[in-house]
C-alpha cells in the first residue's frame, strides 16, 4: 500500500466510529535532531456521535450539538459559543498529502512508517510529516511534525534561540465503544439564576464566564 491509502485505512478507524475514545502524550524539542524535550503535556479525545470532547494540556473544548465551550484552566477563563466545526489542531493529513513532493512506506515490524516530505514552495508551516500506523488495526501509534518556522525557545525575554521545533505525539490505542462520558450537557457548566441569567457552576467558582453567542 502506498501512504495515501495507509493514511485512508487509518482515518477511516477514527472517523468511522461514532463512540470512540483515546489519550495521547504531545512532546516539543528543540530543532529537528534534539532528542531532549523541551516541553510535554497530555491530550485526550472523546466522541459520541456528533458530540465531541477534547483536552490538550490545561485548555478543554466541548464540541456539543447545541454549543460550544472552551476552557482555559491556566487563564481561569470559560467562554461559550454557538456550535463550532471540530478543529483539526495538529495536522491536516489530506492537505499535507496535496502538499507532498514525495511519500515513503516502509515496513517496521508490527507497523508501517510513513513519511510525507512537503515541497519547499508550499505555505503549510511544515517540512516533513512522520508516521507509524499499526499493521494489524491500522491505529495510529505516533506522529511526528517537523515545522519549518522557527520558533523562539529562550525564556528571556532579552535574548533569542531560534530553533525549528519537532512535536513528537504518541497515542494510545483507541477504545471503542468505551464507556459514556457526561461532557455535553450544559448544566455540568452553567446554571441559570431567578433572572434567567447563566452562572457557573460551583466546580468554575473564580473563572470568567465569557458568553458568545451573541457575538
Amino acid at each position: 500500500m502506498n501512504a495515501k491509502e495507509l493514511i485512508s485505512k487509518m482515518q477511516k478507524i477514527y472517523n468511522d466510529k461514532s463512540h470512540i475514545e483515546y489519550s495521547c502524550t504531545y512532546e516539543l524539542f528543540k530543532g529537528h535532531k534534539s532528542d531532549v524535550i523541551e516541553e510535554s503535556y497530555k491530550g485526550f479525545f472523546y466522541r459520541n456521535k456528533s458530540n465531541v470532547y477534547q483536552k490538550i494540556d490545561e485548555t478543554e473544548f466541548v464540541y456539543a450539538t447545541d454549543f460550544f465551550v472552551q476552557i482555559s484552566h491556566s487563564e481561569k477563563m470559560i467562554s461559550l459559543a454557538q456550535p463550532q466545526k471540530l478543529i483539526n489542531t495538529t495536522v491536516d493529513l489530506d492537505l499535507a498529502l496535496r502538499h507532498c513532493s514525495k511519500t515513503e512506506v516502509e515496513e517496521k515490524g508490527d507497523y508501517y512508517a510513513v513519511t510525507l516530505i512537503i515541497k519547499n514552495t508550499s505555505d503549510l508551516p511544515f517540512s516533513v510529516i512522520k508516521m507509524r500506523i499499526d499493521k494489524k488495526d491500522y491505529f495510529l501509534e505516533r506522529l511526528d511534525v517537523y515545522y519549518s518556522e522557527a520558533l523562539d525557545f529562550s525564556q528571556e525575554y532579552n535574548k533569542n534561540d531560534q530553533e525549528r521545533p519537532h512535536l513528537k505525539i504518541t497515542f494510545n490505542e483507541p477504545k471503542l465503544n468505551p464507556k459514556t462520558l457526561n461532557y455535553f450537557e450544559l448544566d455540568r457548566y452553567f446554571s441559570k439564576n431567578s433572572s434567567g441569567i447563566l452562572k457557573l457552576t460551583e466546580k468554575y467558582v473564580g473563572y470568567t464566564l465569557v458568553d458568545n453567542r451573541l457575538n
